[in-house]
């Protein structure tokens, strides 16, 4: 009966029982990173730092166009607080301070 290696027994030596160990100079995988890293760095720098600023800057007010119906369906969520400047006197419209206490 062989002896089955728990993952931390295995772990230190490299690799897991009956597989070869992992090499640095593996030919596969090095040119997949590469590819990944270069796709990554056109994605962040070209398409998200230049063509889409400038497609939104073009498109003007339309980039922001919500249909109707989508705009019913999705909930007011008010981030900034506007509705509750609006339910709140401005600071010259609020009550007068009450008598002090004697």
């Amino acid at each position: 009966m062989q002896a089955v290696l728990s993952p931390p027994c295995w772990a230190a030596a490299g690799s897991p029982p009956g597989r070869p160990a992992r090499t640095d100079n593996d030919a596969l995988i090095k040119p997949i990173d590469f590819a990944l890293a270069i796709g990554v760095a056109i994605d962040a720098f070209l398409v998200r730092m230049t063509l889409v600023p400038a497609v939104l800057a073009l498109a003007g007010r339309h980039a922001w166009w919500l249909p109707v119906w989508l705009d019913r369906l999705l909930p007011d969520l008010d981030v900034e607080g506007t509705s509750l400047e609006k339910a709140v006197p401005k600071h010259s419209e609020r009550a007068p301070e009450p008598e002090p206490v004697v």
